[in-house]
Order: structure tokens, then C-alpha cells, then sequence
């Protein structure tokens, strides 16, 4: 309908046009043609040129009857570019105006979108409303709830992980959102709890794909969060997201997209520093998948990565970035762990598969400081092997002077397993 007004209107000032150089046309010609001989030119009731009195012509029909009507051959060669300008004119005109309903429909199909995602967002946020009392009710009770209790509410959220957080004197909630009504590209969740209504309030929606861990981190005076990007509905091969707080915006879009980290299939995700490296922060990332490998088996056997911000004492961390420390090799990984005994800091990868067994055993890796000429670098050496069976949960704790790990385990696919380990 859009495109028809426009022809429309098009349409009459290009008759318009026509008239009014068809009038020029004829006061050009009017001392050279005799009264009785020369044309007479008027516009019949839809607008079209009339010539004579006689049927309707367009500038072309006109302009042949006066040149035709014995002008010297000067005259006409003037006139020429007059009729190819306006034939001209006509065709700009035409493609301008289909140029701009074209962009109008555009516009109307963005503000379609915009509308959609709006309503989305208020239909999100009365359901989140409803849902974070209860979050916050699981939280008093266990912590470790949270999840579960968001989980069962919010059938169509699809929450793998939180991390709860303190900063500016309030506690915060960030929730690393899978998928959302089944769609992988979704928003995970930051939640400030409000002391006044001791309710959970949502603070910002940070875009993430597939998620499925969260880690928060300082460095220096500033925030982070990290998210394990997993899956995009197509490829393993998605960028895992940096998010830093930025005081200085506005409440709501303070969280902003620090960098993207180069993954495959990420699944796990912890933070940790070495003692013998003052200040320093490294982040171990889990592989889980990679959908590009020349076989099934040999695509769930990965590095996987040890980042290390790299950073010097006095540097803005809103310059800082990560970059690749070292490489462990991993089965299927979903979950990584640290753990620090005495002056030793200790990884442990829970290995899911191998492609074709989830009876594979689950490495320990050491990680100590590198070369004094190189700062920063670390080596990673596997020490020990764990008997395990789909190592899909890996967790440490002490009690007294004894560390444990405990690692959940998927047995054969019909159940979970527990075991711990004393060092």
C-alpha cells in the first residue's frame, strides 16, 4: 500500500512536471507558429496532456507534433535536451521514491522488532518479579538452592549456573542462562539484593550464548564476570564473553563487554591466583566439544586453555586483557576446579567422555610458576589420574587440616556417584 501511494504521487508530479514544460515548450515556439497553426495544450480530467483538443499525449507526443509542425531545425535541437532532461528527471524521481518505501518498510519491520522485544522483556520482567522472593527464600535456607529454586519456577529459563557477589556494600546474583523458551541466544541475569524489600531486584540482561558457568573476579578496584559460552544452536565455536562493571554509566548498564575469549563447547570455568605471583589472575577454561573435528571421538579430546590477565602493577584493568597461558589436555570436560595446598596450587578437569566411554579416568594437573625470565608464564604437569566415570561435577572442601575433592559421576548414563579423594 505504501509503495502504491508513492507511485501514486509520483505519478501526478511527473504529469505535473510534463505540463510545465510542455507550457515552456510552446511560449518557446509561439514566435516562430502562426496563431491558427500552433498548439494549444490543456490537461484533461485525470491530469494527462491534451493536445489540440484533441486525445491525450504525454511530453514525447507533444514535443513531435510541435517540431513536426515546420520549426526550423535549430529550434529542435534545443529542444531535445529538454525532452531527455525530463525523461531523466522522471526516472530519478521513481527510483527516490521506491528507494524511500523501501526504507519505510524497513523501518516499520525494525519498530515491529523493537515492539516484540519490549513486550518480551516486560512479560520477563513481571515473571522475575514473581519468581526472586522465592530465589531469595531458597538462599536463606541453602545457597546452593538458588539454582534449583530459579530452575523449577522459570520452566522456560534454562539457568546451569550462579555466583553470588559482594560490591558497593550490596550482594549480587549473576546467573549464567543456557537458553530462554529454547532459544541458545539469550540473556544471563545480574540481581542486586534490596534491603528495603529483601527481594532480589534485576540490576541488567547480559547477551550470552548457550551459557553454562559464571565466574566473578576483581582486579585492581574493578569487577568482572565471565561467562562459559557454549553453544550457538550450530557451532561449538563461540566466543566466551568478559563482562566489566563500569561505575560510571547508568544503573542498569553498568555490565559492559570487556572482551571476547576464543572457545570451544565451553562448560566450566574457575579463577584463581598463584601465590607466587603477586596480583596475578588466571582463568581455567573447560572444554567440552568441538563440532569441527574429523571424528566424534577425537572432537571430546581437547586442550584446554589457562588464560592470565595480563596486566602490570599501576594499569588501568579497563586496558588489561587476557591472554593464553598454557594448555591441558581434557576429555569432555564440564566442570574445573583449583585448589591451593600449602604453597601448591593444584587444577582438576572432571572428564565426562571420550566419545565412545565415560569410564576414563580424571586428570590432576600442578601448576607452578615458569621461567623468571618470562613473568607470568606458568607450566601445567599432570600428576595424578582419578578413577572416575563420567566425571561430570568436581567440588574441593577441608575439614580440619584434610583436603577433599569430591567429583559427581554419571554411571553408564543411569545415575550420579560420589567419591572423595584425601590428600
Amino acid at each position: 500500500m505504501m509503495r502504491a501511494q508513492r507511485r501514486d504521487r509520483g505519478a501526478a508530479n511527473a504529469r505535473t512536471l510534463q505540463f510545465i514544460l510542455a507550457c515552456f515548450v510552446a511560449f518557446l515556439l509561439a514566435p516562430c507558429v502562426s496563431s491558427s497553426a500552433g498548439p494549444t495544450i490543456t490537461t484533461d480530467q485525470d491530469g494527462n496532456l491534451v493536445l489540440n483538443g484533441g486525445a491525450s499525449h504525454n511530453i514525447s507526443a507533444v514535443g513531435a507534433a510541435l517540431l513536426l509542425n515546420n520549426q526550423p531545425l535549430a529550434t529542435q535541437a534545443h529542444l531535445a535536451p529538454l525532452f531527455a532532461l525530463a525523461s531523466s528527471i522522471n526516472a530519478s524521481q521513481n527510483r527516490l521514491l521506491e528507494a524511500m518505501a523501501t526504507q519505510e518498510e524497513k523501518l516499520a519491520g525494525l519498530t515491529s522488532q523493537v515492539s516484540q522485544r519490549q513486550s518480551a522483556l516486560t512479560a520477563a520482567e513481571a515473571k522475575l518479579a514473581v519468581l526472586m522472593p522465592l530465589v531469595r527464600q531458597a538462599c536463606a535456607v541453602d545457597p546452593s538452592l538458588a539454582l534449583t529454586t530459579f530452575f523449577a519456577l522459570a520452566s522456560d529459563l534454562q539457568p546451569l549456573d550462579f555466583t553470588t557477589f559482594h560490591f558497593n556494600g550490596s550482594s549480587h546474583l549473576a546467573v549464567a542462562v543456557h537458553s530462554s523458551g529454547g532459544d541458545l541466544s539469550t540473556n544471563s541475569l545480574v540481581f542486586r539484593f534490596d534491603r528495603t524489600t529483601q527481594q532480589y531486584l534485576m540490576l541488567q540482561a547480559l547477551p550470552t550464548l548457550g551459557a553454562r558457568a559464571v565466574r566473578y573476579f576483581v582486579l585492581g578496584n574493578t569487577s568482572f564476570l565471565v561467562f562459559a559460552n557454549h553453544f550457538d544452536g550450530i557451532n561449538y565455536q563461540v566466543n566466551s564473553s568478559i563482562y566489566r562493571l563500569d561505575p560510571t554509566r547508568p544503573p542498569g548498564l553498568q555490565w559492559v563487554l570487556h572482551q571476547s575469549l576464543p572457545t570451544l563447547g565451553a562448560s566450566a570455568l574457575d579463577v584463581f591466583t598463584l601465590p607466587s605471583v603477586p596480583g596475578s589472575v588466571f582463568l581455567a577454561v573447560g572444554f567440552f566439544f568441538n563440532s569441527t573435528g574429523a571424528a566424534v571421538a577425537a572432537s571430546y579430546i581437547l586442550d584446554s586453555i589457562i588464560y592470565r590477565m595480563d596486566s602490570s602493577p599501576g594499569q588501568d584493568p579497563a586496558t588489561a586483557r587476557f591472554v593464553v597461558a598454557a594448555r591441558f589436555p581434557t576429555f569432555a570436560t564440564l566442570s574445573v576446579r583449583t585448589l591451593v595446598l600449602g604453597n601448591t596450587t593444584f587444577l582438576v578437569a572432571g572428564s565426562l567422555s571420550n566419545g565412545t566411554s565415560n569410564a576414563i579416568k580424571t586428570p590432576v594437573y600442578r601448576i607452578d610458576p615458569g621461567p623468571a625470565s618470562t613473568p607470568g608464564a606458568i607450566t601445567v604437569t599432570r600428576v595424578q589420574q582419578l578413577d572416575t566415570v563420567g566425571a561430570s561435577r568436581v567440588v574441593s572442601f577441608t575439614v580440619g587440616n584434610t583436603s577433599y575433592l569430591a567429583i559427581g559421576g554419571l554411571q553408564n548414563g543411569t545415575g550420579s556417584t560420589a567419591a572423595g579423594w584425601r590428600r
